[in-house]
């Protein structure tokens, strides 16, 4: 056994030991640490005087184009980011030998700069509810770099007209995973148009090429019960897809319940936008047929045919 001073000494010996490691390790850390950010500083200072002759206008229209061509919205900030950097590199490193080519160089930067924000705000607004890149999703599954006809797809179809039901089924014979039907409806004559209707939103695991989903009915029986009566006008939409569809489709719907009606696919990039729709109920309901003036009858499909 240790006595109580052997026992100090042994404790000091310990903590000196551990500083030294400590103080030692620490020196060596900060070699490394200078190492290694030599070859970042020069790299980062060679990047910032390259950025000053960068073809603005290209990574500009680049940027554009990526945004209208692939809906890479993430990509098209990036660019349009990087021709404000080289906008920005080319005011400091601005040495103009006369005049005329400082103009020339001034509006240049304007227009780059003016372009670059206009453009993002352009992209923002477009962007909406879609995702920033589908880059991910062509990391994680090869699926999705097939081509569109290697790829699912999936629509609708309304049965039963006195008490509408939606069945999902494969439109090109590919088994389609992780489906969702989702629809959204309200009822134009509740006094109440704040809130939708209670509604059943289908999920399936997979539907095979040669089966469907469902039927499953528009409506929760609550609401089919207590709020809608025969009679009442039903409107809304109804949209499909899955991860690896090759888009999503959206149809409208349009009942009076206990009675029948229709529905009709909408045409792609022409998703309605839930808030809007809602604020314009009030007016849709005095004479619906108005608000569908744009919808042909030859798109219009009955909602037909009894449940299984």
């Amino acid at each position: 056994m240790y006595s109580p001073s052997e026992s100090t000494a042994v404790c000091l010996y310990i903590v000196f030991a551990v500083l030294n490691f400590t103080l030692s390790e620490m020196a060596t850390a900060r070699k490394i640490a200078r190492l290694a950010w030599t070859p970042v500083h020069w790299t980062s200072v060679w990047f910032w005087h390259w950025s000053a002759s960068w073809p603005l206008e290209l990574i500009f229209s680049v940027g554009w184009g990526v945004l209208l061509g692939s809906g890479e919205y993430l990509l098209s900030l990036s660019c349009l980011g990087l021709a404000t950097v080289g906008a920005i590199s080319m005011i400091v490193h601005w040495q103009p030998p006369h005049k005329n080519v400082r103009t020339a160089r001034g509006l240049r930067v304007i227009a780059v700069f003016g372009g670059s924000a206009l453009l993002t705000l352009v992209t923002l607004a477009n962007k909406g509810d879609k995702p920033w890149s589908n880059v991910p999703d062509y990391l994680v599954s090869g699926d999705l770099r097939k081509p569109d006809h290697d790829r699912p797809d999936v629509g609708i179809e309304i049965l039963n007209p006195t008490a509408p039901a939606v069945t999902v089924v494969p439109l090109n014979g590919i088994v389609a995973h992780e489906v969702t039907e989702d629809p959204l409806v309200w009822d134009l004559d509740l006094e109440d148009l704040t809130h939708s209707l209670r509604v059943n939103e289908a999920k399936y695991d997979w539907i095979r090429a040669d089966q469907h989903g469902g039927p499953y009915p528009v409506l929760q029986t609550d609401d089919a019960k207590d709020k809608v009566k025969p009679g009442h006008r039903i409107l809304g939409f109804i949209s499909v897809t899955c991860p690896l569809c090759k888009r999503v489709r959206a149809y409208w719907v349009y009942f009076v319940w206990g009675q029948g009606g229709w529905y009709a696919e909408i045409p792609e990039g022409s998703f309605p936008l839930p808030n809007k729709l809602a604020l314009a109920l009030p007016e849709i309901r005095l004479n619906p047929e108005i608000f569908f003036s744009g919808v042909p009858q030859s798109s219009r499909k009955l909602i037909a045919g009894d449940l299984p």
